[in-house]
């Protein structure tokens, strides 16, 4: 129950963002290009390089729940795959299967 809003926080989070960049940007990009230091091409320039990697840092923030359960499932993967049988493979003993290899062909 706790989870779900765990998660969309995290969505909205990531979500907004990529917005909270935009306003940074434009905001010092506006300042830069008033006082001449770079020219509006530059500015836009360093303004696309910003907005891909705020998208890909949301993508990545948004998936994060989904890593962690990735990574207990392959933990408790190898804990299966370490842990002893209980039954031993190499045992003579027992019950075994009786297989008859009968085929009818119509």
């Amino acid at each position: 129950m706790c989870k779900i809003p765990i998660q969309a926080v995290g969505k909205a989070i990531a979500n907004s963002f990529l917005y909270f960049i935009h306003v940074t940007a434009f905001s010092y990009g506006a300042s830069l290009v008033e006082s001449g230091q770079m020219d509006f091409a530059q500015v836009f320039r360093v303004f696309i390089v910003i907005n891909f990697a705020s998208m890909s840092i949301g993508s990545s923030i948004s998936a994060m729940p989904d890593y962690n359960q990735a990574k207990a499932a392959a933990q408790r993967i190898i804990t299966l795959y370490n842990q002893k049988s209980l039954i031993d493979p190499y045992d003579e003993e027992g019950l075994k299967p009786v297989c008859r290899n009968i085929l009818y062909m119509r």
